[in-house]
């Protein structure tokens, strides 16, 4: 029996039985199937980095960037606690429930206290002590610490210490107790670019920033005589994860190449150091707040898919104060399922293969070297924080986080989107605490501030000042026409917390200007004060035969009356405004400025 390709290899008759389309092929059929829809605007986007994601990748890099050596990673939970005592308790029962290893955050208590503490636990994990003064006695043999964590950069920059000369002084005097010690700790120095990214850094900042960061703080040690290897040994890098999980999952194996890259200008082969991930705070809200498991979930399998050595995972409440256990049991789950359920724990390097995740692993790296690059140019970071550039530079970043969350270009599931109007703000899963310690200083610096998009909104919500609101929803010309701007305009003010009354269908201007005067004045004569937001919900051109007219009749009406669109005005903006029209809502614009605006009162 004859084969269907006579005289080819089965590789040739694959291809002729499916062959590969050429890219231009694919766009022509792309540009087809949109019709009419702009082709780059509907199937490339911009991210905050600046990069594109393309619809399609054909290509992968000329240069492998697969670097990572061994699967899993090392489960660890972040504890912050004022009551360190309580802290060290409540690691030692964790140990028991799925926790592999604790950081301890010792910048917030006593140092004399928590030694005490230490000295009297039960702690068989290791435990990893966060501190910005280095105590002799922190380094006993007999106390459980396996690591601490020294961070000038980072320390300076949450405002822990003046300047980063004080932690370059204990990080050599630690280096030089590591080589007498015979039990020497696993990690003595830390880089992180959490505050950057708490602060709305993107990708490409974070990395150069770590880049950066990692040059001047191993040029210091190198000066005391220190060789690249034993620093190296016993560094940690931290970056941070949010709900941008390609791109997150790029970051992860970019930073991993950069910093082989960056040790082979060392003139070291090995690079050893080890990299952790954090899930981030900014992405959390308050309400709707079991969305924040989903958020962290992303966060978490985008660091264990690029390839982390350790993770914390926060708890879904961590804004709120500090987590109790049910509230940690739960973060350390997301791990639990991702390594024992999931599977993820054997595999290495998942995203090697896929052109897109290789693409973009690329393209950030190189984006972050040359601004790693450019950093090095101007001085440095210490330098660039100095001058309050690096502070700028960040800021810009983070005012477009907040632009797109305000225009719902960014999504907060249950806060700037489908939020559900009846919810009260959650407070559960917190262990009662006294207020955290200010054990700031003055640093000469601009400060980072760490931003939430999700708390303008909030903010807004739980302002009283929405007692004194009646909203309405005008539903005018036909049930169809109506719902569509209805639902939306149902949607814009459940994130505040309001449920809008509907009216039935009103099908003439007349029907329309009755219902207004007479539901004013059924409430009117009770509450005077408070005003009426009426929203207008049509087709546009039923809003261009009826709406100059209404609002002119309505103008001089004796009520707190205001009258909102539901759609775009467009051109006639100008008009429509000064019949009396307040303001709009549509898709695109700035929701947030807008129901704030509704709190100014009525102009008469």
């Amino acid at each position: 029996m004859s084969t269907l390709f006579e005289n080819t290899t089965p590789a040739e008759a694959l291809e002729q039985a499916f062959p590969f389309p050429e890219l231009e092929t694919w766009k022509t059929a792309a540009e087809n199937a949109l019709k009419g829809a702009e082709f780059e605007r509907t199937l490339y986007a911009k991210s905050a980095e600046g990069l594109t994601y393309k619809g399609l990748y054909t290509t992968r890099p000329r240069h492998d960037m697969s670097l990572q050596t061994r699967p899993n990673w090392q489960m660890c939970q972040f504890y912050r606690d004022p009551d360190s005592q309580r802290a060290i308790q409540e690691i030692a029962h964790d140990q028991h429930h799925g926790l592999e290893a604790a950081e301890l955050d010792g910048r917030i208590c006593s140092p004399a206290t928590l030694i005490e503490n230490l000295k009297q636990s039960q702690i068989q994990i290791p435990l990893y002590l966060r501190t910005h003064q280095l105590d002799d006695a922190f380094l006993q043999e007999k106390l459980p610490i396996q690591g601490i964590f020294l961070d000038p950069i980072g320390h300076w920059l949450d405002g822990y210490t003046e300047t980063p000369t004080a932690a370059y002084r204990s990080l050599h005097k630690l280096f030089k107790r590591q080589q007498q010690c015979e039990t020497p700790l696993r990690y003595v120095l830390q880089i992180s670019s959490l505050p950057y990214a708490e602060a709305g850094a993107n990708a490409v900042q974070e990395l150069s920033y770590i880049l950066g960061t990692c040059v001047e703080v191993f040029q210091k040690l190198l000066d005391k005589g220190l060789s690249c290897e034993e620093v190296l040994a016993v560094t940690r890098i931290k970056t941070s994860v949010g709900t941008q999980f390609f791109m997150d999952l790029a970051k992860i194996r970019a930073l991993r190449f950069l910093l082989h890259r960056l040790a082979r200008v060392y003139e070291c082969e090995v690079q050893p150091m080890t990299l952790h991930a954090t899930t981030l705070k900014r992405t959390l809200s308050r309400y709707d707040i079991h969305n924040n498991y989903l958020r962290q979930t992303l966060g978490a399998a985008a660091a264990v898919l690029g390839g982390v050595d350790g993770l914390c995972t926060g708890a879904f409440n961590e804004i709120n104060g500090v987590p109790d256990r049910y509230a940690r049991r739960m973060a350390r789950n997301i791990q639990l399922v991702l390594k024992h359920e999931a599977y993820f724990a054997p595999l290495l390097d998942p995203a090697k293969g896929s052109f897109f995740l290789e693409n973009l692993t690329h393209e950030l790296a190189e984006a972050a070297w040359k601004h790693f690059q450019n950093i090095e140019k101007c001085g440095g970071v210490e330098m660039q924080l100095r001058s309050g550039r690096l502070q700028q530079e960040v800021a810009e970043v983070a005012a477009l986080r907040q632009r797109q969350a305000e225009t719902r270009k960014a999504v907060i599931v249950g806060t700037n989107l489908y939020a559900n109007a009846q919810e009260q703000a959650h407070n559960t899963h917190i262990l009662p605490s006294p207020p955290m310690p200010d054990y700031h200083v003055d640093t000469q610096i601009e400060e980072l501030k760490a931003i939430r998009p999700a708390e303008a909104f909030e903010t807004l919500r739980e302002n009283p000042a929405w007692k004194n609101h009646f909203f309405t929803l005008l539903r005018y010309g036909s049930a169809a026409a109506a719902r569509p701007r209805a639902e939306f305009m149902d949607g814009i003010f459940a994130s505040i917390g309001v449920i809008p009354e509907h009216s039935p269908v009103l099908e003439s201007e007349d029907d329309l200007v009755d219902y207004i005067v007479k539901k004013v004045r059924a409430t009117a004569a009770a509450e005077p004060e408070k005003t009426h937001e009426m929203v207008l919900c049509s087709s546009d051109a039923h809003y261009a035969e009826l709406l100059p007219d209404v609002l002119e009749r309505l103008k001089k009406a004796p009520f707190n009356l205001r009258f909102i669109l539901a759609g775009k005005p467009g051109e006639a903006k100008a008009a429509y405004q000064k019949a009396g029209l307040y303001t709009a809502f549509y898709r695109g614009c700035n929701v947030l400025k807008g129901l704030e605006s509704l709190l100014k009162p009525v102009k008469r």
